[in-house]
């Protein structure tokens, strides 16, 4: 619903009035936002955890080409930028091991967001949960933030700065928040109650501030302060293509194996010299793929 909320508001092709209805199943926009299916959509998870290792693979995937493409500064980020800093909410146990992996290979471009709000689907988080996440990401080699109140955007916007100085290592913005904020009978209560289910009649009347009471309601101050940043983006796609221009010109060979691998090509000769095995040639798998 958030995803979906920023694409419209930013100028995506996606329709508030679609969003209110249920679409068939298989058009864009029934059930999880959903990569080349969705306008604005880059990459899909599901199961907890899976988005936090996609964007430590999306950060690991970003030294990596800076490795290779950027010739001027191979070990820091050079001329050519691929892929913006990511962000992201860690949950589920397989985020501990991608966590850790981006702690050992010091990836700098990751910043993660921490949403402290301290309430599952079952209630609180001290029901099974007493570790100090600051401590543990730190002995993960992250560097981390901590913003008191996830309200108070100045802070906010000052720990995200903190944390893009710090290239060497990455960095976790733990902000507490309060889940169903304002609303009467509903912060801080599990999710069935104040994530899942609709808020209407009394509950809603009474959100403080709120200055409607129709559904999917956007103000059209608010909806024209969104808009701004198709200009913003605009300009940067811009810069960035002028940028990649004069990098083509300088570096014709590296520019070219770069467009080869993001449009998915497979090399020349990709395939000479993979082993073969015959029925006698039975063995694990493992090994079969070591022999390569």
């Amino acid at each position: 619903m958030l995803l979906y909320a920023v694409l419209y508001l930013t100028g995506y092709d996606l329709s508030l009035g679609r969003h209110q209805a249920v679409p068939p199943l298989g058009e864009p926009y029934a059930g999880p936002l959903r990569a080349r299916l969705t306008p604005g959509v880059e990459a899909t998870t599901g199961p907890l955890g899976q988005g936090v290792g996609n964007a430590v693979g999306m950060a690991l995937a970003q030294a990596h080409l800076a490795q290779l493409f950027n010739p001027a500064v191979p070990h820091r980020r050079g001329p050519l930028h691929v892929f913006p800093r990511v962000r992201w909410r860690p949950d589920g146990g397989v985020s501990h091991e991608a966590c850790s992996l981006a702690g050992h290979l010091k990836l700098g471009s990751l910043i993660g967001i921490y949403d402290d709000n301290r309430i599952t689907i079952d209630g609180k988080t001290d029901l099974t949960f007493s570790d100090d996440t600051a401590k543990r990401f730190e002995s993960y080699g992250w560097h981390v933030e901590r913003v008191a109140d996830g309200n108070d955007l100045g802070a906010l916007d000052a720990a995200l700065a903190a944390a893009r100085r710090v290239v060497d290592r990455p960095s976790l913005v733990i902000v507490r928040t309060h889940i169903a904020f304002g609303s009467p009978h509903k912060q801080d209560t599990p999710r069935p109650t104040a994530h899942a289910r609709r808020r209407r009649g009394e509950a809603h009347q009474a959100t403080p501030g709120w200055p409607s009471l129709e559904p999917f309601h956007v103000p059209e101050e608010a909806l024209a302060h969104w808009r701004l940043a198709r200009e913003r983006g605009a300009r940067l796609e811009a810069e960035w293509s002028k940028k990649y221009d004069a990098y083509r010109q300088a570096y014709p060979e590296l520019a070219a194996e770069l467009e080869r691998r993001l449009t998915g090509r497979l090399a020349e000769g990709w395939d000479e010299g993979l082993p073969t095995f015959g029925p006698a040639d039975a063995q694990a798998t493992r090994v079969a793929s070591g022999r390569y």
